[in-house]
């Protein structure tokens, strides 16, 4: 309440014009260059207000709307500027209470209220301004005293003493002093040409609460109300329809007030003293409604609370202006309840009350406010009256704008939109049907399944009995209704009893024979028409010819994909008729090896399996490899000829690895190599500008890279991500070096200059010497495939002898020692050199695999095996499984080329595997 009395000083219009940039900087320079106190002082005030008008400029009214953080921060900057310049001014002994004061608002922008109520204490000389916000300082505090004192001061000063006695009011009423607030607001309205009519009309509302609570007349009389009218004039004098406006609304809350405190006589008095003011019967009566309902509700008056509900208007009124009126109708709707549920049973004088009256309130409710979206509960209630009443379309309508928040009032009202669903429906079969009826039940059987629903009452199967029985008798008098035939359709695709029953039989042999007998008669393609005969055979019962029938038409004349679906489904239910020479079974093989469908073809082969021929057993064989299944490679070799073994050994063959992209990198390298583009040559006076913005710039990118380091990418690619480091932080420090040097200077002054510069830009060469040191002593040992010219100038290779010793301890630990081969073993790696033929070779060697026990052994078979396919997989294999093995570290060292950590590496172990033999 207190912050609102600042509204009176509100700007009065919003220009359009938008404080420059280039003014906040015009004043920065000419602060920073200032050295006459006097003139710095007078300067940085100046720039105060230009900085705080751009910056909130910026933050309200600009493109990019801003939020109070940005406020906060633009407001901390002004602070954070002054407390720097205060110290220097001081000692030159110049005035800085001007800063104490721009200190103490600032702090108490930023809630600071202490900080704030420190600097204006500073202030020797306050002025009333100082006082006032001194004042409010202290009630933020919560420190009253203090603050009636500096209200006391700042009221003195005759153009601010209405604002310091509405404040010094609030602070009375904060001390529930309400004798003291009240002369307070009495002087806060006295006329004073300074004080706006916002802190006027303020003062007006707010004086009503200690003048509630200091009244102590019988009544409000004519006395008290002229005074009352009197005030709200002398706000606005000059506007005779707002001082009015004023005066009743001044009324109204007191009729509340007295209200509120039991003293129906006042609020009667100051009642009667609105109606004098207000022509509108209908206005009167929604103001007064709220009031006469409380009371004569209170009084168990019932015929009188039915009278005023009755007489409320019979058409949707604003919410908003009807705040009270709305809580009434609540209130009574509520206590009715409560008083039915408390009603006795037997016959006496207050039977049959509730009811009636529940019925009247909810029915006005509804009639003055039929959206709103908070009076769920009371839909439900009425809903519950209206259900007995057999009224089911009401009940529906009046739950239909309910908003579901609450959970458990949307259970009780969704069980009773159920229940009257259902009797709504009843009431519409006995009478003349027509579309919509039509589509209102093929909703609740078919869309909405509301038999399923637990909370109606009644038994599942009961519900859905009575739904179809409607629908079938609609069905008999109409035919060929579009809606009834789908939803009879629907019904028995999702039968939810028990479906060996007749009327379920009944239901989808009936529409599975009509449509059969539509689409045979129907002139479309025959490709158009399988589908839609697989749609038959799915509504016709099990068993029954028309299903064979309709699936066998679905598959012959269908030509697609889909059509393998139903191949399936035919095998499955007659497996029977399901085999080679029969036309489904041939049709279906056609289709699958058309659209090269593996897995399909391979379903239809399996079962039978037992009775195939050599070739088709070959077949069934390679879709097992090419399905992965190692029954596959079995049943090829059980043929036990040297065509199907050559086929195997040519099927294993081992694809080149593909080498992986990662977008993430591509992203990353793609931002970086932006940002390094846009480091060029800029002038002198760009520097104060370009140079932050580019450090930042520099300071994410580097982040970003970081980062994506270590998320643990594939190896290249973090030795990639240390080059790009070292290459971005280089190119900073190389632009950073070049920065041009301000001209017109002398040239000592140019040397003092060049002596600060280099200071500046040290620590980025620094900086990027230490990355290039650490690309070069990291990148290279992290994989092989990181080559020496990806980035000669930021990434010469440099990795420590320590590195090579820890992978060359490491891969001395992998080899296997002591090796001994089995028999079996030494003759399969002899008879797989001699073999000249490369499939039996590869064959043997395969064999040789499944007989190998230790790592050693299969080491040797894979090596065996890059001999012969010459397969990247069975190098690494055999170098993974035994390090003793030379020709596989041969093979790495030539995949290692233009790294020389790896190459140096490799050529070590050679070194080492050579001496051990000699």
């Amino acid at each position: 309440m207190i912050g609102a009395a600042y509204a009176a000083n509100a700007e009065a219009s919003k220009k359009d014009f938008r404080l420059p940039k280039s003014t906040v900087d015009a004043a920065e320079r000419m602060l920073n260059s200032e050295t006459d106190p006097n003139k710095k002082l007078q300067i940085l005030l100046r720039w105060i207000k230009i900085k705080e008008e751009y910056e909130k400029t910026q933050i309200f009214d600009g493109d990019v709307k801003g939020d109070s953080k940005d406020l906060e921060m633009s407001k901390a900057v002004i602070i954070a500027r002054i407390e720097r310049e205060l110290p220097d001014l001081f000692q030159r002994q110049i005035n800085v209470e001007p800063l104490f004061r721009e200190l103490g608002f600032r702090y108490y922008e930023l809630r600071n209220f202490e900080k704030s109520a420190e600097n204006f204490q500073r202030i020797e000389h306050k002025k009333p301004d100082d006082q006032l916000a001194l004042g409010d300082a202290y009630v933020q505090m919560n420190k009253m005293p203090e603050a009636l004192n500096a209200y006391n001061e700042a009221g003195r000063e005759y153009r601010i003493s209405n604002t310091a006695a509405y404040k010094k009011a609030w602070a009375y009423m904060k001390l529930n002093d309400f004798a003291a607030a009240l002369r307070e607001f009495e002087i806060a309205l006295k006329p004073n040409p300074d004080a706006g009519a916002q802190l006027l009309e303020e003062a007006f509302t707010d004086r009503l609460r200690p003048y509630l609570e200091t009244f102590q007349k019988s009544s409000f009389d004519q006395e008290e109300a002229d005074r009352l009218k009197k005030l709200s004039r002398g706000i606005y004098g000059a506007d005779a329809q707002k001082a009015k406006d004023l005066y009743v609304k001044g009324l109204t809350s007191l009729v509340q007030g007295f209200t509120d405190k039991s003293q129906i006589e006042r609020a009667q008095n100051a009642f009667f003293f609105i109606s004098q003011e207000i022509p509108d019967t209908s206005t009167i009566l929604i103001l007064s409604a709220p009031t006469w309902i409380k009371v004569y509700r209170g009084r168990l008056e019932h015929a009188e609370v039915e009278r005023i509900i009755d007489a409320l208007p019979k058409n949707p009124i604003d919410p908003n202006s009807s705040l009270t009126l709305r809580a009434e109708l609540h209130n009574t709707a509520v206590f009715y309840e409560t008083f039915k549920d408390n009603e006795p049973k037997e016959a006496n004088t207050e039977v049959g009350i509730a009811v009636p009256m529940l019925s009247s309130t909810y029915g006005k409710y509804f009639q003055l406010y039929p959206k709103d979206k908070e009076a769920d509960d009371l839909r439900a209630n009425y809903a519950h009256i209206l259900l007995e009443e057999n009224n089911a379309k009401l009940c529906l309508d009046i739950l239909a704008d309910r908003s579901g928040q609450d959970t458990a009032v949307e259970k009780i009202a969704s069980s009773l939109e159920g229940k009257c669903e259902l009797k709504y429906l009843d009431q519409l079969y006995t009478k003349k049907h027509d579309d919509a009826f039509y589509e209102r039940l093929s909703r609740a059987l078919v869309t909405t399944k509301i038999y399923e629903r637990p909370d109606l009452g009644l038994p599942r199967e009961q519900i859905f009995t009575s739904l179809v029985r409607m629908l079938m008798g609609s069905l008999k008098k109409n035919l060929e209704s579009p809606v009834l035939r789908k939803s009879l359709r629907e019904v028995s695709e999702d039968f939810p009893l028990d479906k060996s029953g007749n009327l379920f039989i009944e239901i989808r042999t009936t529409l599975a024979e009509l449509k059969f007998s539509d689409l045979m008669a129907e002139k479309s393609k025959s490709s158009e028409k399988a589908p839609r005969f697989f749609e038959i055979y799915q509504e016709a019962p099990a068993g029954t010819s028309i299903a064979e029938k309709s699936l066998t038409n679905s598959i012959v004349l269908g030509n697609n994909e889909e059509t393998l679906e139903r191949c399936d489904v035919f095998q499955n239910v007659y497996a029977f008729n399901f085999k080679p020479s029969s036309g489904v079974f041939d049709r279906c093989i056609e289709i699958s090896e058309h659209f090269l469908n593996l897995e399909a073809e391979y379903r239809y082969w399996i079962p039978i399996q037992k009775t195939l021929n050599r070739d088709q057993t070959l077949r069934l064989g390679l879709l097992e490899l090419g399905l992965k299944k190692f029954s596959g490679r079995d049943r090829i070799l059980s043929l036990n000829d040297e065509k199907a073994n050559q086929i195997l050994e040519l099927w294993e063959g081992v694809a080149p690895k593909k080498v992986s992209i990662d977008p993430q990198w591509q992203r990353l390298h793609r931002e970086t190599q932006v940002f390094l583009s846009e480091l060029k040559k800029i002038r002198f006076a760009q520097i104060q500008k370009e140079v932050p913005r580019r450090v930042k710039d520099f300071e994410r990118t580097d982040l970003a890279i970081v980062r994506y380091y270590e998320s643990s990418p594939e190896p290249i690619y973090m030795s990639r991500s240390l080059a790009l480091r070292s290459e971005l932080t280089i190119r900073m420090s190389e632009w950073m070096k070049s920065l041009p040097l301000p001209t017109g200077l002398a040239e000592e002054e140019l040397k003092l200059y060049e002596t600060q510069t280099q200071q500046l830009v040290q620590p980025w060469l620094d900086r990027a010497a230490e990355r290039k040191k650490q690309c070069g002593e990291l990148a290279f040992s992290l994989t092989s495939e990181y080559r020496q010219d990806e980035a000669p100038d930021y990434c010469p290779e440099a990795t420590p002898a320590a590195t090579l010793r820890e992978f060359f301890n490491k891969w001395r630990s992998s080899v296997q020692r002591g090796v001994k081969l089995q028999n079996m073993l030494k003759l399969i790696l002899q008879r797989s050199e001699s073999e000249e033929d490369s499939m039996k070779a590869q064959y043997f060697l395969f064999r040789g695999l499944e007989l190998s026990k230790t790592d050693a052994e299969s080491a040797r078979v894979h090596q065996a095996l890059a001999r012969l396919t010459k397969k990247d997989r069975f190098w690494l294999s055999a170098s993974a499984l035994d390090g003793g093995l030379e020709e596989p570290i041969q093979w790495l060292k030539s995949g290692a080329e233009g790294n020389p950590f790896f190459g140096r590496l490799y050529s070590a172990e050679i070194r080492a595997l050579r001496a051990r033999t000699n």
